[in-house]
């Protein structure tokens, strides 16, 4: 059998043409997988979405971190090529539309073009609740170098300052972390301090800064405010500043008296905090001291008391703070040269894992 060739009609020429245009649709529009990315459920998927028709609208989005919207709906030969829409995310945390599907394009004439896949839109899905935050995180980028400060006013804590030292530079060192330890307030400053990852405040009782040591403190609270870190040991909180004094802010409590002076006690952390998670209780404290304070900041997180040298009422003697972009840790232990002792257990499972949080590094395995 022979076929004659002839003039193709111009309806044939239109049907061709329109299979060829969804064909190219099915292969860049496509049909899209509607899944949320990265957990949460699956978002709607509208239908397949081809050239040519009026679009269908985006589904909706998963659980939070999902991908919202979805592809568009099946379009119909011809006609004016439709919008599909990203679809409204779910809880915030959610993305608008996956890439691949999201608005469509512009409408085209006769066999016209409809909306291939467009790029998703990327927001946060309408309403629901905030997303859950897992813990306050410091500002990245901080430098690997540590302040060591151990001013002081009077000799009491002389004997434990350079064993502390000794210890807690040995400790950072093998982390790869800088130590500079000084006794000069003229370091407090915003040029001096941003050398710094973090301050390490060791026993520096009474007047720190000298006097009145207040464009120092101002100084201490905008690094931490901005980042930085404090960790703040013993004596570091008796301090016979006035109120309203810049250094007792930053801290988070006033200085009372010594809670009974030098002595044999128990402690007891509270919670899972990495500054007190290694932490064995009873935390047995031997010839060290826990003040007493007043004035402390409601958003201190307690993490630590200890027995008092009369009462039953466990001493507040431990907190951290979430300040601005940086944090903060205070512990009244560390009087004596024992605490800092290599094999002490409160510098392996309380004060080191302490120094990496305000850090913002994860506590030593």
């Amino acid at each position: 059998m022979s076929f004659e060739e002839g003039p193709v009609p111009a309806r044939k020429v239109r049907i061709v043409s329109l299979v060829a245009s969804v064909l190219m649709a099915a292969a860049s529009g496509g049909c899209s997988s509607g899944s949320g990315e990265g957990g949460g459920g699956p978002a709607a998927t509208g239908g397949a979405s081809a050239r040519g028709g009026s679009g269908g609208g985006g589904g909706s989005g998963g659980n939070p971190a999902s991908t919202g919207g979805a592809t568009g709906g099946s379009s119909p030969s011809g006609g004016t090529g439709g919008v599909v829409a990203g679809g409204s995310g779910g809880n915030p945390g959610a993305t608008g539309g996956s890439a691949g599907s999201g608005s469509g394009g512009s409408a085209g004439s006769g066999g016209g073009m409809g909306g291939g896949g467009g790029a998703g839109g990327v927001g946060g899905g309408a309403g629901g609740s905030p997303a859950e935050v897992a813990g306050p995180e410091v500002a990245t980028g901080r430098p690997a170098r540590v302040l060591i400060y151990t001013r002081r006013t009077t000799p009491t804590h002389d004997a434990s300052v350079p064993v502390a030292i000794k210890q807690l530079s040995d400790l950072l060192k093998a982390a790869s972390i800088e130590v500079e330890a000084s006794e000069a307030a003229t370091l407090f400053t915003a040029p001096s301090l941003a050398r710094f990852g973090a301050v390490v405040m060791v026993n520096s009782n009474g007047t720190p800064f000298g006097m009145p040591g207040t464009a120092e403190g101002n100084a201490l609270m905008a690094f931490v405010r901005n980042g930085g870190g404090l960790a703040a040991f013993h004596g570091a909180g008796n301090t016979t500043y006035g109120a309203g004094h810049p250094l007792l802010e930053v801290l988070g409590a006033t200085f009372l008296n010594t809670g009974g002076g030098v002595r044999n006690f128990n402690c007891a952390s509270e919670g899972q905090h990495p500054t007190v998670a290694k932490v064995t209780n009873p935390l047995a404290a031997r010839t060290d001291e826990t003040y007493a304070f007043g004035n402390l900041n409601p958003m201190n997180q307690i993490v630590l008391r200890c027995d008092p040298a009369m009462g039953n009422e466990k001493m507040v003697s431990s907190w951290v703070r979430q300040e601005g972009a940086g944090r903060v840790f205070y512990t009244t232990l560390g009087h004596g040269p024992v605490a800092w002792e290599p094999n002490s257990v409160f510098l392996s499972t309380h004060a080191w894992p302490a120094i990496l949080w305000v850090l913002g590094r994860p506590a030593p395995m």
